[in-house]
């Protein structure tokens, strides 16, 4: 895999997109985005790792639980170990696309494959990558309803 990387003031940002469509332009680094500063940055998510930051496009991510003072975001590829809280990724993240399953968990909405039961309740989420997640009761009208069941 290949991978796209500039320092700037002691950071490396390092990605597997190129760097060019995500920088806005910058006098020092002669750098330049056509589509305005910072545009393209609402379609990708920064991890942060030791040493480093990596940037996820948010369509990739499956899922992301909670792990203590950690958050593990799932991707197709990859688990990834990202130092923040639920409540700052879920500010971050939830909109269009991402919904609050469980109060450990926070869904992409495009990669719901299906619902199922267990007792005679849908409580069950089954996403593109076969994870089964529970959802949480108090979370449960809210998914429905952009989900579009309710």
């Amino acid at each position: 895999m290949l991978f796209d990387a500039f320092r700037l003031n002691d950071v490396v940002l390092v990605t597997k997109y190129p760097i060019l469509n995500w920088v806005p332009y910058h006098q020092v680094l002669n750098l330049s985005e056509p589509d305005g500063c910072w545009r393209s940055m609402d379609n990708v998510f920064p991890v942060r790792m030791v040493g480093k930051i990596v940037f996820i496009p948010v369509d990739d991510i499956i899922c992301i639980k909670g792990a203590a003072n950690y958050v593990e975001i799932h991707t197709p590829d990859e688990r990834l170990l990202h130092r923040d809280t639920m409540k700052n990724v879920a500010d971050t993240l939830c909109g269009n696309r991402f919904h609050r399953a469980h109060r450990s968990v926070i869904v992409n909405l495009n990669h719901v494959r299906e619902l199922t039961s267990e007792l005679g309740r849908l409580t069950l989420l089954v996403l593109s990558n076969n994870d089964e997640i529970r959802i949480g009761q108090s979370y449960r009208e809210g998914l429905f309803k952009r989900l579009g069941i309710s």
